[in-house]
């Protein structure tokens, strides 16, 4: 029984996550086929698609080294082929109830600004990159989810924590941006430039 529902909590967690993101994607909108792109994505008219899938790319040693499971992956964005405008998975971590994600897209962090989906957008520096924290306009109370952006060449890549929804009574940072920025600092080595 117990197993059953903590399967079913992760599986809860995730789905959380997945809308979430589509909260981001909704936001910056894409390019599908020759339709334009929504406001904020972009002018070109061609299919963009991002460039390195960190569901596939990031290494063992990033995830371990940051303190994820690399066992626990789960795909929130990962369509199949190269015409995706995001990749996105997630994976348990090994010293607390949360999951930490690791996204990239073809958006970049000027998108961000025009995302009418997100607030509390912060500037944070991570190593050598200027970054941002931000989270989801409406986002329960409390906020249990922080994304980090950092650039990458031709779009954008997110870091980010979310504590497990069966722990949202009980979560000591909301939103868990201090735990996301620890996360995306120890990750960003691993990450494209």
């Amino acid at each position: 029984m117990r197993a059953a529902r903590k399967k079913y909590a992760g599986a809860v967690g995730n789905a959380v996550i997945a809308i979430a993101a589509a909260g981001l994607v909704t936001g910056c909108g894409v390019t599908v086929g020759e339709e334009p792109a929504a406001e904020g994505a972009g002018t070109s008219s061609e299919e963009q698609h991002v460039q390195w899938n960190p569901c596939s790319e990031l290494s063992e040693d990033a995830l371990r080294a940051t303190g994820a499971d690399p066992n626990t992956k789960s795909a929130v964005f990962d369509a199949p082929g190269d015409r995706a405008a995001w990749r996105m998975c997630t994976w348990r971590a090994t010293d607390g109830p949360y999951f930490i994600g690791v996204g990239a897209t073809v958006f970049t962090q000027d998108d961000v600004y025009k995302n009418t989906q997100v607030t509390g957008i912060e500037p944070v520096q991570i190593n050598d990159r200027s970054g941002l924290t931000y989270h989801l306009v409406g986002n329960e109370d409390p906020i249990r989810l922080c994304y980090v952006s950092l650039p990458m060449q031709n779009g954008m890549l997110n870091v980010y924590a979310s504590w497990h929804y069966s722990e949202r009574s009980s979560i000591p940072e909301s939103p868990p941006c201090g735990l996301a920025v620890g996360h995306a600092q120890t990750l960003e080595p691993f990450l494209p430039e």
